[in-house]
């Protein structure tokens, strides 16, 4: 993709307009009784949050050149916006190691807002198909959002890293934990998550890399602006989350 029609088809996202309904379903809890997540029936027919455009990006990443031995970006919202706007400024200056990869065109955002481990898991082939140096995934946040249970978004979460492995033993899978977002109730279900991803980053030889932590005692709740969109980060938690990936971003190079 180039920066032109990439910087344009975020240009026209309809959840990034002012004014439009929100992209998470509205849900009256005004006459239903309380109904615990981990009791939810099991709903495998959702694959996102309500993105009407979500088929067309996936066709996108299709039809885009296979550029093998890179760096991926795979999964939905945080890193989908990181890897646009890291894109953005590698144009204008330098960001260090993520400016020389992206000149380099060794850098594959693969990543969709309102994605969910579901759907991540349906369109796996396409990452595959890059042979990455590494891969970043991060994914979890639309199924919580969804009310899938812990133990639903773990078990797709160890079939992705799973098949990950089986396929391109050679690359180094990271797998980054939820990061601390306000709009999940109880606030206990993405550390209770973030825990089971560390179990799978363990038995699967992946990384395993869990920022909550560092952002919950940074900021709090407010990792997120006010202005209607839940699940972008502010710039400085960009940043901060780029630095802390640098790391493995600089293997791409050995």
């Amino acid at each position: 993709m180039t920066e032109a029609s990439e910087r344009q088809w975020h240009q026209w996202r309809p959840w990034r307009r002012r004014g439009l309904a929100s992209r998470r379903p509205a849900v009256d809890h005004t006459h239903a009784p309380p109904v615990e997540p981990e009791n939810r029936p099991e709903d495998t027919t959702t694959l996102c949050l309500s993105m009407p455009d979500y088929q067309d990006r996936v066709d996108l990443f299709d039809r885009l050149p296979v550029r093998k031995g890179g760096l991926v970006l795979l999964g939905d919202d945080v890193l989908a916006d990181l890897g646009y706007d890291l894109t953005m400024q590698a144009a204008e200056g330098s960001l260090g190691v993520w400016t020389d990869l992206i000149r380099a065109e060794r850098f594959a955002n693969r990543a969709i807002r309102g994605d969910t481990t579901l759907g991540v898991l349906q369109r796996l082939r396409q990452a595959i198909a890059l042979s990455p140096r590494v891969l970043i995934l991060s994914v979890g946040i639309g199924d919580l959002s969804l009310g899938r249970s812990i133990g639903a978004i773990a078990a797709t979460y160890t079939r992705i890293v799973g098949i990950l492995r089986r396929e391109t033993p050679d690359t180094t899978v990271v797998i980054l934990g939820v990061l601390p977002l306000p709009e999940i109730r109880p606030a206990h279900r993405i550390p209770d998550l973030n825990g089971q991803l560390r179990t799978i980053a363990e038995l699967h030889a992946a990384a395993y890399l869990d920022l909550y932590p560092f952002f919950l005692g940074e900021s709090g709740a407010g990792l997120c602006p006010d202005d209607g969109d839940d699940t972008r980060l502010y710039p400085h938690a960009q940043r901060q989350l780029a630095k802390h990936l640098e790391p493995y971003v600089a293997r791409c190079w050995r």
